[in-house]
């Protein structure tokens, strides 16, 4: 009979404490309906929607076929605990969250993050099954003072391998969602911690037997854990490197650091990733091809990125005169990018099927393929019929049209899309959607000679952004429609550093409390210096800085922006960003002239690294 899957720190550690009575459960306890009169509401803990945050941002991460899980916080007498119900459910303790309060709020919702991906990694595993052992108990109650069963050797280093898989996926997980995995193997107390609080009764001092073994379980757990999240916290650097090659449109390098760790640990992270790293090159090629007149193809904009240099242009211009279309080197050259991409995305959607955003992104490395039978083939022959109809597919089929001539069919298409109410509910952000919506429109509209109606559609745009309160897409409009703007002027004094530091410095000697790691990658030998603030910074073979990022909350920058500011803040101060780029490790606000990339979570910024 399958029954509670309690944490790795509750089952790894009271489990062997010598006991009385087994764990008392009952069958209907592993369905959510049992735990709903426990279940607490934000409006009685706020920190239930910090919880909630957390949980759904690891859940961009969820790499199964399986319906991901849904979390709840509970009010139960048992101490510190997290558990997974055969249901698909999540609880979490409320004194679990008193015992993370304990560690500040530097690493606490990185805490948060590791405790509630280890149970993400369990249902994802499927290791419910293992745990069939627990006696049952009609008269278990949430607030019943249960203890545990006896287990013999074999059960229990079968249990201690699950939670050890339980936390190296958990801390891969939360690594690609852009939580900090150092927080986690900095607090090496942590588990020893959590049996402390589960059991009322400090490891130290004179303790009673069951205590004793709990304490050295614990200890045993830490020792064991320890030296393979190391490994995996120092390797997610990869992944993060090869994040911050991808904002800074260094594709070469995030595709050698992104198969690097993709080979340890793959993911659809990393395979959608993978996939951008070719997808966005041949966006860009393709946008020049057509600019530059080398291919006869409707000039669209891809709703991948929001890229206001690239997509603004002066709507009175002249046209290109388009050439027939020939085979170039270009159009090899998009080619070859967009089935790369398409590789990817094939890999990650059979990794997770149910990820609708990844069918969007495998539909538009066919339209840059001119291949409007597999568009077709992916939007209505397999999305369509697995997630139901939705407007960023309608907009992607109408651009479906532009690439196979049907010009009227396609400006009717998204005229129609235009006046739909129900845009707001598409797979895509607003931002993104009506953004790529407008100027596809207006495109096609010039290119039909109708100008007046293609400024017309930016006019539209910005009256409505306008009255959602969205001030980027407000300003991107208003670029469309305005004349090509000068240089803007720089706001920053100088060019940022993180602790006076920037790339290429020499890493100086610091006393402040951080550790120092390696790393190595194709042969050379990299260090990585972590701050217990949040700060990070990598060094190369030669000893220099190649990575710096800063998530230490209320840190500055200049005196003109801070972490933890509302997105909106970035805006005023630093203007448009140059790109704004979503991936799975959160949305990032890209400043060339600056070198400076903020990464945006909860509309908030949430982290900002430097780049060349």
């Amino acid at each position: 009979m399958k029954t509670l899957l309690l944490s790795s720190l509750l089952l790894a550690t009271s489990v062997v404490a010598q006991t009385e009575q087994p764990l008392l459960t009952t069958e209907s306890s592993q369905f959510i309906s049992y735990w709903k009169p426990h279940v607490i509401d934000v409006e009685d803990d706020a920190r239930v929607a910090v919880a909630r945050q957390v949980f759904q941002r690891l859940l961009r991460g969820w790499d199964s076929a399986r319906l991901a899980p849904a979390l709840y916080v509970v009010d139960d007498r048992n101490g510190p605990w997290a558990a997974s119900l055969v249901d698909g459910n999540i609880l979490l303790s409320q004194q679990a969250l008193d015992v993370i309060d304990r560690f500040g709020d530097s690493g606490k919702q990185d805490l948060l993050a590791f405790m509630l991906a280890h149970e993400i990694a369990h249902q994802r595993a499927d290791d419910l099954w293992q745990h069939r052992f627990f006696n049952l108990d009609q008269q278990s109650t949430p607030t019943a003072q249960n203890t545990a069963p006896m287990l013999d050797q074999h059960t229990l280093e079968q249990l201690e391998q699950t939670e050890m898989h339980a936390d190296h996926d958990g801390l891969i997980l939360m690594a690609s969602v852009g939580f900090d995995p150092f927080q986690v193997v900095g607090q090496k107390d942590f588990f020893t911690v959590w049996v402390e609080n589960i059991w009322r009764q400090p490891c130290q001092g004179e303790i009673h037997t069951a205590m004793s073994q709990a304490c050295q379980q614990a200890r045993k757990r830490m020792l064991n854990s320890l030296a393979q999240l190391e490994t995996v916290a120092s390797q997610s650097s990869l992944y993060q490197l090869g994040v911050q090659a991808m904002v800074a449109q260094d594709y070469p390098k995030a595709r050698q650091y992104l198969a690097q760790f993709g080979r340890d640990f793959p993911s659809r992270a990393v395979l959608t990733a993978l996939g951008l790293s070719y997808l966005l090159p041949a966006i860009e090629e393709h946008r020049k091809a057509i600019e530059q007149g080398m291919i006869d193809a409707p000039a669209l904009f891809f709703p991948v990125l929001l890229d206001h240099a690239s997509g603004a242009e002066n709507l009175d211009r002249t046209l290109v005169d388009k050439r027939a279309a020939k085979p170039s080197q270009a159009q090899k050259r998009i080619q070859l990018l967009a089935q790369q991409a398409a590789d990817y995305f094939d890999k990650a959607i059979r990794l997770s099927p149910n990820h609708k955003s990844t069918y969007l992104l495998l539909a538009n490395s066919y339209i840059l393929q001119n291949n409007p039978y597999l568009v077709r083939g992916v939007l209505q022959g397999r999305f369509i019929p697995q997630f139901g109809a939705d407007p960023s597919v309608s907009l992607l089929l109408a651009m479906t049209d532009a690439i196979e001539g049907q010009r009227d069919d396609a400006i009717a298409s998204m005229q129609k899309l235009l006046r739909d109410p129900q845009q707001q509910s598409a797979i895509l952000q607003p931002d993104w959607l009506q953004f790529s919506l407008s100027w596809n429109l207006s495109s096609l509209l010039r290119d039909a000679g109708k100008t007046a109606q293609a400024r017309e559609v930016w006019k539209h745009l910005a009256k409505r952004a306008q009255r959602q309160g969205n001030g980027y897409l407000f300003q991107l409009a208003l670029a469309q429609i305005r004349p090509p703007a000068v240089a803007r002027k720089a706001v920053l004094k100088q060019a940022p550093t993180i602790n006076g530091l920037r790339l290429g410095n020499r890493k100086t000697r610091d006393d402040s409390a951080h550790s120092i790691r390696e790393v190595w990658i194709e042969g050379e030998q990299y260090h990585v210096y972590h701050y217990q603030s949040g700060t990070q910074f990598i060094t190369g073979a030669d000893g220099r800085i190649v990575s710096a990022r800063q998530q230490t909350p209320g840190a500055s920058l200049e005196g003109l922006l801070a972490l933890g500011d509302p997105a909106e803040r970035a805006l005023k101060v630093l203007g448009l960003p140059d790109r704004r780029l979503p991936l799975v490790s959160g949305e990032y606000l890209v400043y060339d002239p600056y070198g400076l990339a903020l990464r945006i979570d909860n509309d908030r910024i949430e982290e900002w690294f430097l780049y060349r």
